[in-house]
């Protein structure tokens, strides 16, 4: 039922307990005169069914809200028709027999239609034709003054016809009006209805648009921290060769100094000192590598809850932890390997980064929850371009400390934005460093924060249907060179220098040029068993084109990709063309050993 209907049904509700009401005052007089007329003429078994029905009456008044309408509209009516009926057969025509009989048809309208009103003005009729018949017939017999009451025909006729032309008036007029009211009352429905459904698409219409325009809202923050970032990573690119190229000396030369010196020797601390600082260097380098969104990112398949497990259960965490003693920690890894491809290190530095910076803003204590799991998403792809996979891995990150302010939102990711004291917790490159890693690996990240209660990240990547490969670990001891022929080819003089000094002391019989066109030249009158080949540089050729056409002089040339900065484009060219493994600057002694070693030990193949 609607509000129109339940209005409609007070409203008769509210007009059948007027008439009860008007009918239990006025009942009082009847009452009063039928027990005058009982009195004056004797006791009369109508007066007992007028008092039994007065008492219903008031029975049906005081128990209005436990009855249903129906009920009591029919207790009214009947009681009405009974009266009249009684009087007639009592007092015959000139009591209030007549008006009981017109008040009931009046009533049987009003509560119930046209029809039932019609139905009982029938009935009233008949029943004063069976009274005038008894009448004239002289089977009814009235103890008052019969000279009182008509005896002929014409009268009950006469009296029967008024009663029909009240009767009918009335009936027609209360049925034309709740005839009326009915169709009101649907038209009302109708209107109502139309009105409810046209609200609720104006409804849905309003709440779409809202959505579209938080979207749009979303989107266009999105591509405005996409090109600010892609601006930022531009220059961070740039720079980060530049120091790479830097750093080179800095961390390499320590490393043949340490092999030439005595373990009891002073300088072995103040060389270990400038070895570590220039790692720590060329660890923020990378992260502006990583920043640029141009540095290599692994294409192997790894375990989302490998790295969150192998992070939880190193170092790292534990430093972390014993640094914010107050903060507990809740870990929920799913049982699924859940398999994504990319870079192992690049996902763990996001795992740590999201760790570290949810640890610190509890500095109070609070709780640190990390949380990896499988998700569902809808076959079409995200309009931020993220995963559109019908699968992918889960990654949460969530804290009960300060929060972040809604203004700031939109800008942590962004290079050096924190409020934290920089030079003091970390580099300021943290979040940067996060998003560009979840981008270069198809994902996207959210961040829910509600200042005071606390922050959620949430990272989505797309899961890989394959299975990782099974490879044999390097040895840590595999031995150094057997005097096979290195070709060092860099632009760079600082950075030949140093590969060329690094890999002499391995036992290679290493030479170096400083382009690619040097490169072919000597190749076309030479031969290398291997290549450390610099991606990036000028003028000439790059290392992509310089690997192209010593392949067409020397098809099973082998290679090394070195790079301090270089787009994922041009590795995966290289590695396509049949470049070996990555070795990237600044150059560490260990890392060369192993990688030209794991490159030789390779079987020798037809590339290109």
């Amino acid at each position: 039922m609607n509000e129109t209907s339940a209005r409609v049904e007070r409203m008769r509700d509210q007009q059948l307990d007027r008439s009860i009401r008007a009918i239990a005052v006025i009942g009082i007089f009847a009452l009063l005169s039928s027990l005058a007329r009982s009195l004056a003429t004797g006791w009369h078994p109508v007066m007992a069914l007028h008092v039994a029905l007065y008492l219903l009456l008031l029975v049906t008044l005081g128990f209005r809200r436990r009855l249903r309408f129906d009920f009591r509209a029919a207790v009214v009516v009947l009681s009405c028709f009974l009266l009249g009926l009684a009087a007639l057969l009592s007092w015959g025509f000139l009591a209030f027999g007549p008006v009981a009989l017109l008040c009931a048809c009046i009533l049987a309208t009003l509560f119930f239609g046209r029809r039932t009103g019609t139905a009982t003005a029938f009935l009233c009729l008949v029943v004063l034709a069976a009274v005038a018949v008894g009448v004239m017939a002289g089977g009814l017999v009235f103890d008052h003054d019969p000279g009182a009451f008509p005896r002929s025909t014409a009268d009950w006729i006469n009296g029967m016809m008024a009663l029909a032309l009240a009767g009918g008036i009335v009936i027609g007029a209360l049925g034309a009006v709740s005839h009326q009211m009915e169709d009101l009352v649907r038209s009302l429905e109708r209107q109502n209805g139309t009105l409810a459904e046209n609200n609720r698409r104006l409804e849905q219409e309003m709440e779409e648009r809202r959505r579209a325009e938080e979207e749009r809202g979303r989107l266009e923050r999105s591509l405005q921290t996409a090109r600010r970032m892609e601006s930022i990573g531009k220059l961070a690119g740039g720079v980060a060769h530049d120091l790479n190229n830097t750093l080179g000396s800095i961390v390499g030369y320590p490393d043949l100094l340490l092999e030439d010196l005595p373990a009891d020797s002073p300088m072995r601390d103040i060389l270990e000192n400038i070895r570590k600082s220039g790692i720590k260097a060329a660890a923020i380098v990378n992260d502006m590598v990583t920043l640029s969104r141009n540095g290599v990112v692994a294409t192997d398949i790894v375990s989302l809850t490998a790295v969150v497990g192998d992070y939880c259960a190193g170092p790292e965490f534990r430093q972390l932890r014993a640094y914010h003693p107050g903060v507990e920690v809740d870990l929920c890894l799913a049982e699924d390997p859940l398999y994504v491809r990319g870079s192992f290190f690049h996902l763990s530095k996001v795992i740590m980064n999201l760790a570290s910076n949810a640890a610190e803003a509890m500095p109070d204590g609070g709780r640190l929850g990390i949380l990896t799991e499988k998700r569902r998403v809808p076959e079409a792809p995200a309009a931020d371009g993220g995963p559109g996979a019908r699968e992918y891995a889960l990654l949460r990150v969530a804290d009960t400390g300060i929060g972040i302010a809604e203004e700031d939102l939109d800008r942590i990711y962004e290079p050096f934005y924190t409020k934290k004291t920089m030079g003091r917790s970390g580099t300021g490159l943290g979040m940067s460093v996060v998003w560009g890693s979840v981008q270069d690996h198809g994902g996207t990240i959210e961040v829910d924060s509600v200042e005071g209660k606390g922050t959620v990240f949430t990272v989505r990547l797309p899961l890989s249907e394959e299975a990782p490969r099974e490879e044999t670990p390097a040895v840590a001891g595999a031995g150094g060179g057997k005097g096979e022929r290195i070709l060092v080819v860099d632009d760079v003089e600082e950075q030949r220098q140093i590969a060329s000094r690094i890999l002499g002391r391995l036992g290679y019989s290493v030479c170096a040029v400083g382009s690619g066109e040097e490169a072919l030249r000597y190749l076309s009158r030479a031969s290398a068993d291997l290549l450390v080949l610099d991606m990036h540089m000028e003028p000439g050729i790059d290392g992509v084109e310089t690997l192209r056409r010593v392949l067409r002089i020397h098809p099973r040339q082998k290679a090394l990709i070195a790079t301090g900065y270089a787009d994922a484009a041009r590795i995966g060219a290289a590695r396509n063309l049949g470049a070996g493994g990555c070795l990237p600057k600044p150059y560490l002694y260990e890392q060369i050993r192993l990688a030209v070693r794991s490159e030789l030990d390779k079987p020798s193949t037809a590339r290109g």
